[in-house]
């Protein structure tokens, strides 16, 4: 009923039935802004701009001084195998998606704990979307943005401008572990959005020369036909239904919270909108 193709590969160890994780499009933004960057490098040690024994004595340094579990720490913070048995009742997979913020993805097992299909955080936004009339009984239109922040302090917004280079932009989200963020004119007013998605619009031939381009004309270049034109946006007093309606409509993961001025102020995902119809307690409207 929820299954759908993943755009994430699980990662086993060797030959065993042991899954490490997922990797996905944020592991292979790392390695484009990996490669990326040796290629500056490189460039730099062949025009004399840099000694590349002493860029070699501090990058060996830093490696000597990191130890093997700080890896392997970072990796399960970054999309954790969060497994759900095909015979749980649905709100056990809602229940994930909202309190592990860094799932994207939940493998799903059957009564041998084979994986037997993927559920997207993309896919339960259809499916929530498909059950409007039975969310509208619950008084989905009820709550409101703002209401989904009560007692807590909400997650600060990282924003790229239009001006940057493509690539500096996908490294403020893999440093600040994000998957998406709003792009900002010099106003600092919402005017698009930029996801790790994005990478797969390009064909790998041109991809290392259009991640040299401003964001701007990379943007324009990536968008996806049947994309909604401008940027799917909301407020604080903005309903959750509305919320779920334009998430649905416009097939996008995400939606930025603006103030009066357009400027960003949050990002409500799956798990803020799930989180803010449970209204925290223990009670489950989904």
């Amino acid at each position: 009923m929820l299954y759908s193709l993943p755009f994430a590969n699980p990662a086993a160890k060797g030959n065993e039935d042991k899954y490490l994780g997922l990797v996905d499009m944020a592991d292979v933004l790392q390695f484009v802004c990996f490669i990326s960057v040796m290629k500056d490098i490189i460039e730099a040690v062949l025009t004399k701009e840099i000694d590349w024994n002493e860029y070699m004595k501090e990058e060996i340094k830093v490696f000597s001084e990191i130890q093997v579990k700080e890896i392997v720490k970072d990796n399960k913070n970054h999309n954790p195998w969060c497994p759900v048995w095909s015979g749980s009742p649905v709100h056990s997979l809602f229940d994930i998606f909202s309190k592990e913020v860094n799932v994207h993805r939940v493998p799903v097992t059957n009564d041998d704990g084979a994986v037997i299909g993927f559920i997207s955080q993309s896919r339960a936004i259809q499916w929530l979307y498909g059950k409007m009339d039975s969310l509208d009984k619950l008084g989905i239109e009820n709550y409101k943005v703002k209401d989904t922040t009560k007692g807590k302090e909400a997650p600060k917004v990282f924003s790229v401008k239009e001006t940057d280079k493509t690539l500096d932009a996908f490294g403020i989200l893999l440093e600040n572990k994000i998957l998406g963020a709003p792009v900002v004119d010099g106003d600092g007013k919402v005017i698009g959005a930029l996801s790790v998605s994005d990478l797969k619009r390009v064909g790998y031939k041109q991809l290392f020369k259009d991640v040299m381009l401003p964001l701007k004309e990379f943007l324009a270049k990536t968008k996806s036909p049947g994309a909604a034109v401008g940027v799917i946006t909301c407020t604080e007093n903005t309903s959750l239904k509305e919320v779920l309606i334009r998430l649905a409509e416009n097939k996008i993961h995400r939606i930025f919270v603006v103030d009066a001025e357009n400027k960003p102020i949050r990002v409500m995902s799956l798990c803020d909108l799930v989180s803010g119809l449970n209204g925290g307690a223990n009670t489950h409207v989904v």
